[in-house]
């Protein structure tokens, strides 16, 4: 066989593997895809938040919610706190390749329901969100009325 031949053959050869990697390749990213999808529809069957509690103590909960982080977590944290009637507010996230976050909440027995304070936390924050984006939102319309004079 000539040299130029078996060059050919050599090529041809290398090319078929790159065309099988690219192949194996794309079944991959398929297979990450089924993957993903799987433990996205996992996910969504989960409940957004779950209680952890002792029967007839409402004083003592922890609450965890999926697909959550530090960012909400330190947020009411900071919020529950304030409440003169808890003594004792936390979050933790176990692990960062899990989407859950823990809040470990008690309140005096006076109070009665650590639902009640959770509730409350999060109509602060959703407040306090509110009023950030109509700041935000005056703030731009200034802006704007500035720049187009």
């Amino acid at each position: 066989m000539s040299s130029t031949r078996k060059s050919q053959v050599q090529s041809s050869k290398v090319a078929s593997e790159q065309i099988k990697t690219q192949k194996d390749i794309d079944m991959e990213s398929d297979e990450d895809r089924n993957d993903e999808n799987r433990n996205d529809n996992q996910q969504q069957s989960r409940p957004k938040l779950s209680i952890q509690r002792q029967d007839g103590d409402n004083t003592n909960a922890t609450y965890s919610f999926l697909n959550e982080d530090h960012t909400l977590g330190n947020l009411l944290r900071n919020v529950i706190i304030k409440n003169n009637q808890v003594e004792f507010c936390a979050y933790s996230v176990p692990h960062p390749s899990e989407p859950i976050m823990n809040v470990r909440l008690q309140v005096a027995p006076s109070c009665g329901d650590t639902k009640k304070v959770l509730k409350h936390g999060l109509k602060r924050i959703a407040k306090m969100s509110d009023v950030l984006t109509e700041k935000f939102q005056n703030a731009l319309d200034k802006y704007e009325n500035r720049m187009s004079d």
